[in-house]
């Protein structure tokens, strides 16, 4: 016969549900990034398609070369706490950040809100979270482990539907003349004119 897998103890099964919170977050977090803040770019900021280009093309370069810095950085981290609990509550920084980047009224803090302090320690968060499965579960536990953070996910998630974006029905920004002597802020090359 085969071997039985073991069950998990109490304190892994917790962490692991505890996982399956965090990537509720995370998917919560990247669809209200994703979805959202381009909404607010071109119809309350008023700005072109570019400025969405722009500001997505930056926070994946971030999130690129920073997916590389957090792992090597947790891979390298010795805590009492374990190599990837420490980077776990860099969620608290980025939630913050997302309660800023909702009130900026200008694309530029907008973009640093976004790119630098949102890109920054989301990643810290994703690479942890992603990373510590492996850690705290042993090889034949792995795939019951994921299955229970991917169950615990997506369950809660059902939980929450959320209404298409167009439906959030976003007042956009009137149209006002830009120092340049254009007719609106569409037409203005310069963002902070």
């Amino acid at each position: 016969g085969k071997d039985e897998i073991k069950p998990f103890s109490r304190f892994i099964l917790f962490q692991v549900v505890i996982i399956g919170v965090l990537w509720l977050a995370d998917t919560f977090f990247y669809f209200f990034e994703q979805n959202i803040f381009n909404t607010y770019i071109t119809n309350v900021l008023d700005y072109s398609d570019l400025y969405v280009a722009l500001m997505v093309g930056l926070s994946a370069t971030v999130g690129l070369i920073m997916n590389f810095v957090w792992g090597i950085i947790s891979d390298n981290t010795r805590s009492k706490y374990g190599r990837r609990r420490p980077y776990l509550l860099f969620s608290i920084i980025a939630g913050f950040g997302m309660i800023l980047a909702a009130y900026s009224n200008n694309y530029i803090l907008l973009v640093i809100f976004d790119v630098l302090l949102i890109g920054i320690t989301a990643n810290a968060v994703s690479v942890s979270s992603r990373a510590l499965i492996p850690d705290l579960a042993k090889l034949e536990q792995r795939g019951r482990a994921n299955g229970i953070v991917q169950a615990v996910s997506c369950t809660v998630f059902s939980l929450f539907p959320f209404p298409p974006v167009r439906a959030l029905r976003i007042p956009a920004a009137p149209r006002r003349s830009c120092t340049c002597g254009s007719s609106g802020r569409r037409s203005c090359l310069v963002p902070w004119r």
